[in-house]
């Protein structure tokens, strides 16, 4: 029986911190047929070095001497030439657990392997910088809801695995939007969400770190949602007019619902889009600040 290769997608930039122990937990993962793709988006400290000392020899250093800026260093991961059947996606400062990728490669085989596109995504723990556990996130509780990949973040980055079916998808074409957003708009509308309740991946929190809502940290929270809902909206009319030729008309009138229609459509949609009713207010005043 034939082992699916995972290859490991790997962008850094000023890791030299932390990106040693990372590169352990990937390496020391109990699935032993992986490839690991790193890049180095233009580190001005020891990053390279440790990459180019790294004593594994499943690592292959790609790109070396661009800078893509972020998301670009993911998106140019994802074309490199590999026979994987899987796609992993790694930070460079957050830590594995031994099992992830054993986890994410049962669960993809037994919903059809590349029959169809899926993405998978495992729960984490929110931890501080020394990696103290804060908090265990798991799948978000909108999920099953009406276009909950256009409403919010699914999953992040770091806790997906993809199959070469999805990558295939967007390969030949070019996106803004943040690559964890992006891949679970196109399961959700052409293949399948796979949510894994194990923690799987420690998440390290510090200052240095860029994730999908730090732009907005100097905002109050209510500037913050603002803004962020603003960039939601713009991602869904990107992914309507990349994949207009693909999608069902129904498919269609719902990215425009939640990208380029009148906002009051938006505060009057009939469905529940939150379980919360908290949530639901304060999505739909959202949609009521717009301008």
């Amino acid at each position: 029986m034939t082992v699916p290769k995972v290859a490991v997608l790997l962008s850094c930039y000023n890791g030299e911190k932390y990106l040693l122990k990372q590169l352990r937990s990937i390496s020391d993962q109990t699935y032993q047929n992986i490839e690991i793709l790193a890049h180095d988006d233009g580190s001005m400290d020891g990053t390279k070095e440790i990459l180019r000392s790294f004593p594994d020899s499943r690592l292959r250093i790609v790109g070396e001497g661009i800078h893509y800026g972020y998301p670009q260093c993911f998106y140019s991961l994802l074309t490199e030439h590999t026979d994987a059947a899987y796609f992993a996606f790694s930070d460079q400062d957050d830590l594995w657990m031994p099992e992830k990728i054993a986890h994410a490669v049962e669960m993809l085989q037994a919903h059809g392997g590349n029959e169809k596109p899926l993405l998978y995504f495992c729960a984490h723990e929110k931890c501080d910088e020394e990696l103290r556990t804060l908090s265990i996130r798991r799948a978000p509780d909108y999920m099953g809801l009406p276009a909950y990949p256009l409403l919010a973040s699914t999953a992040p980055s770091f806790a997906i695995v993809i199959n070469r079916a999805l990558r295939d998808l967007i390969n030949p074409l070019h996106f803004e939007q943040h690559h964890d957003l992006l891949l679970c708009r196109v399961a959700y509308y052409f293949g399948e969400i796979i949510s894994d309740p194990t923690p799987l991946a420690k998440h390290r929190g510090h200052s240095s770190s860029f994730t999908a809502v730090s732009r907005h940290t100097n905002l109050n929270k209510s500037q913050a949602r603002d803004s962020i809902w603003a960039t939601l909206r713009k991602d869904n009319e990107e992914f309507l007019r990349l994949f207009a030729d693909r999608l069902t008309s129904a498919q269609q009138a719902e990215l425009r619902l939640f990208s380029t229609d009148s906002k009051w459509r938006r505060i009057l949609y009939t469905k529940r889009l939150r379980r919360g009713i908290g949530s639901e207010l304060r999505l739909r005043a959202c949609f009521l600040r717009e301008r």
